[in-house]
C-alpha cells in the first residue's frame, strides 16, 4: 500500500512541476502578427506587428515577399515592460 502512495506522490509532484514550467514558459513568450514592409538582401526582413512596432529579423534564405503576413513568436528576455530587448524566436507565414 505504501508503494501506491509513493507513486501518487511522484505523479502529483511531476504534474505540479510541469504546470509551473508551462506557465513560466508562456509568461515569457508571446505571439504577434504583422506584415513584411521591406526585405534587404533576401535574408534581412523588416516587418510591422499589429501594434505598430517595426522589427528586423534574419532568415535562413527563405524567400519573403513585401506585404506578406507573418506570425512571429517573441521571447521577452524576462523584461515584460521593456519591448526593445525582445528577441524573435520563431516565425511562420500566414
Amino acid at each position: 500500500m505504501k508503494n501506491i502512495y509513493k507513486i501518487q506522490l511522484i505523479f502529483a509532484l511531476a504534474f505540479i512541476i510541469g504546470v509551473v514550467s508551462f506557465v513560466g514558459y508562456n509568461e515569457c513568450h508571446y505571439t504577434r502578427e504583422g506584415y513584411i514592409i521591406h526585405t534587404v538582401f533576401d535574408n534581412l526582413v523588416v516587418f510591422v506587428d499589429d501594434c505598430g512596432n517595426e522589427w528586423e529579423m534574419f532568415t535562413d534564405g527563405e524567400p519573403f515577399v513585401d506585404g506578406q503576413n507573418v506570425r512571429v513568436k517573441f521571447f521577452d528576455n524576462y523584461t515584460p515592460f521593456h519591448i526593445k530587448d525582445d528577441k524573435i524566436v520563431n516565425f511562420k507565414y500566414l
